[in-house]
C-alpha cells in the first residue's frame, strides 16, 4: 500500500477476504500500521475495496484513538507544565514530537506511554513531581526509570486504541564512565514546539533523525519491531529530502555517535526493501 501505484494496488486488495484481513487484524494493531494503511487507502480511494466489515473496523479504531490521543494530550500538557514549574531541565522524546515531520497527525500513531530526557541532575525533583502525579517507580536501568500509575492491567485487543486506565512514563538519561548520572548533549540542541497552547522541549530536528535510526535499529537487534517506526523514519526523511543542510548536520552529529551512522544507514537500507524508498 505504500510502494505500490494505485492501479496496482487495487488489483492487489480487492480480492482479499474478510476472513483474511481478519487473519492480519493482530499483526496490524501490532505493528502500528492499521490506521496509516486505513490513511493511506483513502488518501488514494481505494477504502472501498475492503470487505465492509474491515471498513466499520478500522473506522472504529481510528475514532477510538482520536479520543485516546486527546486524553494523552491532555496529560502530556499537565506534566509538561509540572516540569516546567518545578524547574525540571528535560525535553519530550518521541510521542507527540513526531508530528508533522513523521506523522501527519498524532491520532494515528498508537502512543502507548510518554518518554523524557531529564538532566542527570534533577532526576530525583522529576521523581517528586511524578510521585504528586501518581506515578510510581516500576523499574529501572541504568539509563531509564520506568514509572506507572496504580494497576496492572493486562491488554486487551479489543480495547487496543481505548484510553487506558493505567499510564506510564519513561524517563531517559545519560551516565558518565563511573555509571553517575549526567546530562544529555542533546538537551543543549533543544526546538521548541507549540499545540493547543502549550509550548514544549523536543529534540532538535537532527537529534529527532538520528534518534529514530537508533531507536529502530536497537529494536532490530531484539524480538520486536514496530513496522509504523520504519514507516515514520521514511516520513521524516521524505520531509527533509531536499534540505542540504539537515543531512549536512546529520553527516557531523551521526559520525562516531553510538553508532548513530550505522543505524542510519541501516534504516536506510530498511525503508528502501520495504517502501522503495529514495534516499537523499
Amino acid at each position: 500500500a505504500f510502494r505500490e501505484p494505485s492501479d496496482g494496488l487495487y488489483a492487489l486488495l480487492l480480492p482479499l477476504s474478510a476472513a483474511q484481513w481478519e487473519q492480519s487484524y493482530y499483526w496490524l494493531d501490532a505493528s502500528g500500521m492499521a490506521l496509516y494503511l486505513l490513511d493511506r487507502l483513502q488518501a488514494l480511494n481505494l477504502v472501498e475495496t475492503l470487505p465492509s466489515v474491515v471498513r466499520t473496523r478500522l473506522r472504529q479504531n481510528l475514532a477510538d484513538n482520536f479520543i485516546r490521543s486527546g486524553t494523552m494530550f491532555c496529560e502530556f500538557a499537565e506534566l509538561n507544565r509540572a516540569f516546567q514549574t518545578a524547574g525540571i531541565d528535560y525535553c519530550n522524546l518521541k510521542g507527540f514530537t513526531l508530528a508533522p515531520d513523521s506523522c501527519p497527525d498524532s491520532s494515528l500513531r498508537t502512543q502507548l506511554d510518554f518518554d523524557f530526557i531529564v538532566d542527570g541532575a534533577h532526576l530525583e525533583l522529576c521523581r517528586e513531581v511524578l510521585t504528586r502525579k501518581g506515578f510510581v517507580l516500576r523499574g529501572a536501568t541504568a539509563v531509564v526509570w520506568e514509572f506507572k500509575t496504580a494497576g496492572d492491567e493486562l491488554a486487551n485487543i479489543a480495547d487496543f486504541y481505548k484510553p487506558k486506565g493505567q499510564r506510564c512514563v519513561e524517563i531517559h538519561f545519560s551516565i558518565t564512565n563511573d555509571a553517575e548520572p549526567s546530562r544529555d548533549a542533546r538537551l543543549d540542541r533543544l526546538r521548541w514546539m507549540h499545540r493547543d497552547g502549550l509550548d514544549f522541549p523536543a529534540l532538535s530536528r537532527v537529534d529527532q533523525f538520528l534518534g529514530q535510526a537508533t531507536h529502530l535499529l536497537a529494536h532490530l537487534c531484539g524480538p520486536c519491531t514496530r513496522l509504523a517506526w520504519a514507516l515514520e523514519f521514511k516520513r521524516h526523511m521524505d520531509s527533509r529530502f531536499d534540505d542540504r543542510a539537515f543531512w549536512q548536520e546529520v553527516c557531523r552529529n551521526g559520525v562516531g555517535d553510538h553508532g548513530a551512522d550505522v543505524a542510519v544507514g541501516v534504516a536506510c537500507v530498511m525503508i528502501q526493501e520495504l517502501f522503495g524508498a529514495s534516499i537523499p
